[in-house]
């Protein structure tokens, strides 16, 4: 298996490529619609290094790489370039928002082209780790993360965004070996267990974990129909287990906005699959907390967040508390309505201990 480039134009493709990726990720993640401008100012110069990389990159022609990689590469390139052009338009606030959505959703489409390539390409094969195994050394390279893992989308047959289907992601031997612990992400309004899927794929790669992001039925979560969305995702997890040797004793329910609001639903039922909660930039529904009394919740908000003012996570926490749930409240200083990536080896470390980086299990 080729694992370089016989072309430096190959190598600054791919590295352009990966550092756009990472740029564009930063620029999700610090958000917020009256700060696009500043956004603007980062992304430019970006923007600017890709597009000449891209030019270059007809002249790769010649190189080692096989065609369809070649192409693969150079396809996710242009999406990038795509996305990153989405953040110019600075007059109309909904179209800022909407535009930011639309980036997502290809900087987790340039993700999947890319996944395809992990095997081929070492730089790519390091992006989808944790920084902390990115930088390790004195480690082999192909050594670092397993190999001949499997991403797996279900019920999109007919259309890739299709509702009501499911993403998997499976390290090795996940079948034959022990039991390991299920991460299950719920996406915000709008969004798609295929795009949200990508949000905790390098940390279930690093620490060996089972993943699962379903996909609303509708537009997004309905608290109004809590127990059948409930009986959507368990029928998702028992479908998923027909592959994969899943711990029941170790699963986490975390989400993103309406996602975080449908994790809270379901930490409140009087039966529920999972072990733990951890919302994040979300609110809770007004119904009963009688059932949340021990249930362990860890929520995530942003100091900032202009779609749900962190007042309400503060107010929702208190009446949990009040409740007797075993809950802690994190508010990020420096977040406004976004994926706060950084803070899922956190999530995972207070879920479980040993799932820290490195720990043997």
């Amino acid at each position: 298996m080729n694992l370089g480039f016989e072309s430096r134009n190959c190598h600054h493709l791919c590295d352009v490529t990966l550092f756009a990726l990472r740029s564009l990720e930063r620029a999700l993640r610090y958000f917020h619609p009256l700060l696009v401008s500043e956004i603007q100012d980062r992304i430019i110069p970006v923007r600017q290094k890709l597009a000449e990389a891209y030019a270059d990159s007809e002249r790769l022609n010649a190189v080692s790489l096989e065609e369809g990689s070649r192409l693969r590469l150079k396809k996710s390139a242009g999406l990038l370039l795509r996305a990153l052009d989405l953040f110019s338009e600075q007059d109309d606030l909904q179209r800022i928002v909407f535009n930011a959505m639309r980036a997502g959703r290809i900087y987790a489409q340039v993700q999947e082209i890319l996944f395809s390539l992990k095997e081929e390409l070492v730089p790519v094969h390091l992006f989808f780790l944790e920084e902390e195994l990115q930088n390790r050394r004195g480690v082999p390279m192909r050594d670092q993360a397993p190999q001949g893992d499997e991403l797996l989308h279900e019920g999109f047959d007919a259309d890739p965004y299709a509702r009501g289907g499911c993403s998997y992601y499976l390290p090795p031997g996940s079948v034959q070996d022990q039991a390991l612990p299920l991460v299950v992400a719920l996406h915000g309004g709008g969004g798609h267990g295929r795009d949200f899927i990508w949000f905790w794929l390098k940390e279930a790669r690093s620490r060996r974990l089972l993943l699962m992001a379903p996909t609303s039925v509708g537009e997004t979560w309905t608290i109004s129909r809590t127990q059948e969305e409930i009986d959507s995702i368990t029928e998702h997890i028992e479908r998923f287990s027909a592959r994969a040797n899943i711990d029941r004793e170790r699963m986490l329910l975390t989400g993103i906005s309406d996602g975080a609001t449908f994790c809270l639903a379901c930490s409140l039922l009087e039966s529920t699959p999972f072990r733990a909660f951890s919302p994040i930039c979300g609110v809770l529904p007004p119904l009963d907390t009688s059932a949340v009394h021990g249930r362990r919740i860890l929520w995530i908000h942003g100091k900032h967040d202009w779609m749900f003012p962190v007042q309400r996570a503060q107010e929702g926490v208190q009446r949990l508390k009040t409740a007797q749930a075993d809950i802690i409240l994190t508010i990020c200083a420096d977040l406004a309505h976004a994926y706060p990536r950084e803070q899922n080896a956190r999530i995972l470390t207070w879920f479980l201990p040993d799932l820290a980086l490195g720990r043997p299990r």
